[in-house]
């Protein structure tokens, strides 16, 4: 008698270390599902965000057109940029539609996971490119606005305005890289629980994933510093 209470607290207390084991199908289900809601948030507000950029460069891009009208080589510069940013409009309202028709018409969580795997791996890594480019397009336009000399646009520095504009390039789609791995990792995690029926490599990634954060955040900040140092050294003035 006192064995079998001795082994029934054992059982309870197991229960309780290991009960997320234990879950039902259909609560594994539910909690996946909740998880997998800040992926499609995070890729609404990445398509809507940049797509905006887009509209932005249009409205400068014209401006623009209008200040350098007189000059011939600013006049084509801004010509094949509008060449690049309509299409990239075009095409970043056609992988919103395609984003929400895989959230509005899978058959199972399973399949919507799986479907969303593919997007980040085709659609997704293209926009991560075109967005870095176009970003840089919002930063020249911004920059010919500011240094518009009666339709007189000079580049003093061309070496070093190439390797500004290469750095920026690749800062803007390594950070947007960056958290595209997190949320393809995170969609893996949470495909390989949903399919074993157990939460284990979903919270595994979660714990990663906050003791990493500050890690990537410091080294982002730092990179940052040094950037805008080697910015201010390159126009010889001093931060300090």
């Amino acid at each position: 008698m006192e064995l079998e209470k001795l082994f029934g607290i054992w059982e309870k207390s197991t229960e309780n270390i290991s009960g997320k084991h234990k879950l039902s199908k259909a609560m594994i289900t539910k909690i996946i599902s909740a998880k997998n809601k800040k992926t499609i948030s995070f890729l609404n507000f990445n398509l809507l965000f940049y797509w905006g950029i887009q509209v932005v460069n249009l409205i400068l891009i014209s401006m623009n057109l209008m200040g350098y009208r007189q000059n011939s080589t600013m006049i084509w510069v801004l010509i094949g940029q509008l060449c690049i940013t309509l299409p990239v409009m075009v095409y970043g309202i056609y992988i919103f539609i395609k984003n929400r028709e895989i959230n509005n018409f899978s058959e199972n969580l399973v399949s919507l996971l799986q479907k969303q795997l593919k997007f980040f791996r085709s659609y997704y890594e293209i926009w991560l490119v075109l967005i870095a480019f176009t970003t840089l397009i919002l930063i020249f336009n911004v920059n010919i606005m500011v240094d518009n000399m009666d339709g007189h646009f000079r580049i003093n520095k061309v070496n070093f305005f190439i390797i500004v504009n290469i750095a920026v390039f690749l800062f803007i789609y390594l950070t947007q890289k960056l958290a595209s791995n997190w949320r393809f990792k995170a969609l893996k995690a949470n495909l390989s629980d949903l399919q074993a029926g157990i939460l284990d490599q979903s919270e595994k990634f979660e714990k990663a994933q906050k003791k990493f954060m500050w890690i990537w955040i410091l080294i982002a900040i730092l990179l940052l510093i040094a950037f805008l140092l080697g910015v201010l050294k390159a126009l010889a003035i001093d931060p300090f």
